[in-house]
């Protein structure tokens, strides 16, 4: 073996170390993390019996090193490219035996610190792999992933012949660059892909944002039974209409779609159009904000049996929006006005910012404060190919409530 470089040595925050052993992976920015040295991608921190590996990332504006391995009396630098073998082939043998594949074309191969593998996130699409890498630690080991990827899918999906991968960057600005994981070729401009017998179009040079959320598929699969029984279906930030397809697919009879953006609206189309089995006549789109759409169809005297709301945490020029939770004080007691009895209303947020107890309680206040006849059926959270770490409320950011409106 050829000689390695000396892993630097830092000091962290005894905070930090206190939050690493209660399963935190990150080291975020503080009066220690100012003394870490620049161009090194391992840094090993030694705390009286405490060995760690740190993955550093000096150029992430919170986020300064991730833990990679707890160690004691072996070269965790070492050790490293078995170590990422090993836990990219277990990321691959879960997904495999949790026989995601079987009924969607997009799932997650790797999704990051839940898989010990913190700051990389691999997407199937298709025959396609997307690698998204949040930490920069990973770019100066883009072909050794890049080399274990092709063998991995071959061995793990067998049925599913692998045409490419693209890599993409996330810099500080939330500005991605994609290149392809195999020279002389590029990401596709478009692609069909199938999730629960529906077909979607994604532009997978748009990384961040290629057309559908997967780590929202185990949910839209976990919601089947709310969408086989509701008749009249109001999706609320559509989006390109992945609850609307499912919805028609699942046999409603009625669904509108909202959504701000005349681009999504038309992309939902364009997927109603690649879906020739479900019947479009039955399906109408309204470019509107949601609290336009909502007046409008109180107005009109509309009643569902189904809302399902999931604002985005920015908005779709890309600027930020206020807090997410700001419209549910709002717009849910416009959606309690629009449901049939027994109907439901499945609401989300999408941020790490706010703790399972803070949305709960959110909530619970609204529903009080407002007098609306809502109950609480259930809780959606990540799961199956998006799973959840102990210790990390920064991974666990999706957040979802079903209610029932009672007379």
């Amino acid at each position: 073996m050829k000689n390695l470089p000396k892993t630097r040595k830092v000091k962290i925050h005894p905070a930090s170390l206190k939050h690493i052993k209660k399963g935190h992976p990150w080291v975020t920015a503080d009066s220690y993390t100012k003394d870490f040295p620049n161009g090194e991608d391992f840094l090993q921190v030694e705390a009286g019996e405490t060995k760690l590996l740190l993955l550093s990332d000096p150029n992430h504006p919170r986020i300064k090193a991730r833990v990679w391995a707890f160690g004691e009396g072996r070269d965790l630098r070492a050790n490293f490219p078995r170590e990422l073998k090993e836990r990219m082939t277990a990321a691959f043998n879960q997904r495999k035996a949790m026989n995601v594949s079987e009924q969607r074309d997009n799932f997650y191969l790797c999704f990051g610190e839940a898989d010990l593998l913190p700051g990389l996130f691999i997407q199937a699409f298709g025959s396609h792999v997307l690698v998204q890498a949040t930490c920069n630690f990973w770019v100066l080991h883009k072909k050794r992933i890049a080399d274990l990827i092709r063998p991995l899918w071959e061995e793990h999906f067998p049925d599913r012949k692998y045409l490419n991968g693209w890599w993409c960057d996330r810099g500080p600005n939330a500005q991605s660059r994609i290149t392809s994981l195999r020279q002389g070729t590029s990401p596709p401009d478009q692609l069909v892909i199938e999730e629960f017998g529906v077909k979607y179009h994604l532009k997978p040079m748009d990384a961040h944002d290629p057309g559908i959320y997967t780590d929202m598929s185990a949910i839209r699969e976990e919601l089947f039974p709310v969408l086989e029984s509701s008749k009249k279906v109001l999706n609320l930030y559509a989006y390109t209409g992945a609850y609307s397809l499912i919805a028609l697919k699942k046999g409603a009879e009625e669904v509108h779609s909202v959504d701000l953006s005349q681009k999504y609206i038309d992309w939902l189309e364009s997927n109603l159009a690649e879906n020739p089995e479900l019947d479009a006549s039955k399906h109408t789109s309204h470019c509107s904000s949601v609290e336009e759409a909502l007046k409008k169809f109180k107005a009109s005297g509309e009643k569902f049996d189904l809302i399902i709301c999931d604002p985005p945490s920015a908005s779709s020029d890309g600027k930020k929006m206020g807090r997410v939770t700001d419209s549910y004080p709002r717009d849910l007691p416009l959606m309690n006005s629009l449901l049939n009895e027994g109907g439901k209303i499945v609401a989300f947020v999408n941020t790490h910012a706010m703790s399972w107890k803070k949305f709960n309680s959110n909530f619970d206040d609204i529903i009080k404060n407002k007098n609306l006849k809502l109950k609480s059926l259930d809780i959606l959270k990540l799961r199956k190919d998006c799973p959840l770490k102990g210790g990390f409320q920064e991974g666990d950011y999706l957040k979802g409530r079903v209610f029932e409106r009672f007379e």
